[in-house]
C-alpha cells in the first residue's frame, strides 16, 4: 500500500483520515482524536512520506504526531507564529 495523504476534519473533535493506494483502489483508515489532546501515532517509521502530511495537520490543525521528529518545523506557518491553529473551527476568520 502506498500513503496518498492524510486529511484532518475539524468535527468537535478531530478526525484523521489517511487515503492509500492499494494496487489501484482507493482506501481510507479514520482516526478520531480528542480536541482536549489531540495527540496520536506518527506513521513515518511506515511511510516516510508522512512527515510532510502530519506536519501540515500539526500547523493547521494541532494535531500531534507522536514519534514525528521534524513535527515543529512549520511548514505553512511562520517561525514566530503565535496563536491557535488557524484551521480550527473556534479561530475567527476575516471576512
Amino acid at each position: 500500500m502506498r500513503l496518498i495523504s492524510i486529511t484532518v476534519v475539524d468535527k468537535g473533535d478531530f478526525d484523521v483520515i489517511y487515503h492509500y493506494d492499494d494496487k489501484g483502489k482507493i482506501v481510507t483508515k479514520k482516526r478520531t482524536v480528542k480536541r482536549n489532546k489531540p495527540i496520536t501515532k506518527s506513521i513515518t517509521k511506515e511511510y516516510p512520506g508522512a512527515e510532510i502530511f502530519e506536519r501540515e495537520a500539526h500547523d493547521l490543525f494541532g494535531v500531534e504526531f507522536e514519534g514525528n521528529k521534524h513535527l515543529h518545523e512549520p511548514v505553512f506557518l511562520p517561525d514566530n507564529y503565535e496563536g491557535k491553529p488557524p484551521f480550527r473551527k473556534e479561530v475567527k476568520k476575516d471576512a
